[in-house]
């Protein structure tokens, strides 16, 4: 489930492509889009397949932006030297939706995280979780902290933070599709198509 690549900024200049290009500098060299983007998604795949069946390689924390920026350094880290760093430009947009000026980033992430963790997401039945869940998925969606990768780290971390709250979110029983529909939805003010999906995603994790 690769990211699309049509981001818009607010520069010409892009520190993180190659010169007159719109591919992204990488530890191989690549210059060939098409190339990058399959690499990208079977190393990214490969770690969502490896984390699901192990714990040990799973970036740990207090599930905020240090966390976040460890989960796309684990991701795309071996593909990318900005791997886990704070995106520079000031504003990236998508589509319609634009996201976190840059500056505000961190300030705008410890408001999310900090309220994230005082949730009780572990006496909540699977409705609350969902709704709960499609909320501070939209916000850290909006925060949008990476030039790229934003949606896979981001699924991963919430995969994370569910695990460790007694829930499994199975991205996989929906279509890619569907969650960027309604993760656009969710930048327009609407959180029930998310929350629907993700109802869909959630089932208890069995106790130990």
């Amino acid at each position: 489930m690769s990211d699309e690549y049509d981001y818009e900024y607010d520069s010409l200049e892009d520190p993180y492509v190659y010169p007159g290009t719109r591919i992204l500098r990488n530890k191989f060299g690549i210059k060939h889009q098409d190339l990058l983007s399959e690499l990208e998604s079977q190393i990214t795949d490969s770690k969502f397949v490896k984390s699901k069946q192990s714990d040990d390689d799973i970036p740990t924390g207090n599930f905020d932006l240090k966390h976040l920026q460890a989960v796309h350094k684990y991701l795309f880290g071996e593909l990318y030297d900005w791997a886990g760093e704070i995106r520079q430009q000031g504003f990236i947009s998508k589509g319609q939706s634009v996201f976190c000026f840059a500056p505000m980033i961190e300030s705008y992430a410890r408001g999310i995280f900090s309220k994230m963790q005082r949730e009780n997401f572990t006496e909540m039945d699977v409705k609350q979780c969902a709704c709960k869940l499609a909320y501070y998925l939209s916000e850290v969606n909006a925060l949008h902290p990476f030039r790229e990768g934003n949606g896979r780290s981001t699924r991963l971390f919430f995969q994370i933070f569910a695990n460790e709250h007694g829930w499994n979110l199975s991205f996989e029983k929906i279509s890619h599709v569907a969650l960027v529909e309604a993760m656009i939805e969710s930048m327009n003010g609407s959180l029930v198509p998310l929350s629907e999906l993700l109802e869909k995603c959630l089932s208890r994790r069995a106790s130990t």
